[in-house]
């Protein structure tokens, strides 16, 4: 049917207009309907692209920007805390090119 997988998520999330976390001209941030476990967020770029590698230069800030306001509204939560104390650890992982290399950040005490 020569649809992607993620451009029908995007598409159902807006549609039903629920999970969205956020949105600018190149990203989405949503809390998928299926989480695998609490507080997961996808940040998927608007565009099909074929590796996220490939997203260019002028998505960069506003991929920072959705990333930035991600993280934020999960501390807001209360999930994470910034004295020293947290209350859940979390990871970021971001797949990178057709070599499926992975960037992966993980934080936790």
């Amino acid at each position: 049917n020569n649809k992607h997988v993620f451009g029908l998520m995007i598409d159902w999330e807006k549609e039903q207009n629920k999970r969205i976390i956020f949105e600018n001209e190149f990203f989405i941030a949503f809390c998928p309907f299926a989480s695998l476990f609490p507080y997961q967020v996808l940040v998927l770029p608007k565009n099909r692209e074929a590796h996220f590698s490939q997203i260019g230069e002028e998505a960069e800030r506003p991929f920072a920007e959705a990333m930035s306001t991600v993280l934020k509204k999960i501390s807001a939560h209360g999930s994470i805390q910034s004295q020293g104390n947290t209350l859940m650890d979390f990871f970021i992982l971001i797949k990178l090119g057709k070599e499926n290399r992975t960037l992966l950040l993980i934080h936790g005490y």
